[in-house]
């Protein structure tokens, strides 16, 4: 009889343990969800964005010119009408440093919308090759002596070698 009754306690204390042990165990345990990470509701351990500057603002001719034109509201919301606006005023008012800028934003939008975008993205690089070129044009026209300024033939060459690049990709 003492040996069934050091069984049911062994037994008991094993049953015991284990509850415990299960109590323990039930209580350190971290529930963990996946949520995927929305606007509204970014996640907490990860560090914040840096702040990334706007592509039409990076250079700081071209963002004069946008402010300028008052374009700065729009190209935030659809860029490409603000860039056709802006190539509408240029063509009516050509100043060399607007001629430039507007260049120099095309090739640079182009450039943000090249790998999701690629046929935009050529006809817009071959807009700002064919603005970059009349105003090449126009500068040897004017100064057979001088060579076109750097700036512009940077813009123009930029266009050019956006287009090669993706027709030879494409």
């Amino acid at each position: 009889m003492q040996r069934s009754v050091d069984v049911l306690s062994m037994n008991a204390q094993w049953r015991l343990s284990l509850l415990v042990a299960l109590a323990l165990l039930a209580g350190c345990a971290t529930h963990v969800r996946v949520v995927p990470r929305t606007a509204s509701s970014p996640a907490k351990h990860i560090s914040p964005p840096v702040a990334r500057q706007v592509w039409w603002q990076k250079d700081s001719l071209e963002s004069t010119v946008v402010r300028r034109h008052k374009l700065a509201t729009m190209i935030r919301t659809d860029a490409e009408l603000a860039l056709l606006t802006l190539h509408e005023a240029v063509a009516r008012d050509a100043k060399r440093d607007e001629l430039l800028a507007t260049a120099g934003l095309t090739v640079r939008y182009a450039g943000e919308i090249e790998r999701t975008h690629p046929a935009k993205a050529t006809s817009w690089y071959l807009m700002a090759a064919a603005l970059a070129y009349r105003n090449l044009a126009a500068e040897f026209e004017s100064s057979a002596t001088n060579a076109p300024t750097s700036p512009m033939v940077q813009s123009y060459n930029q266009a050019t070698l956006g287009v090669v690049m993706l027709w030879s990709s494409g």
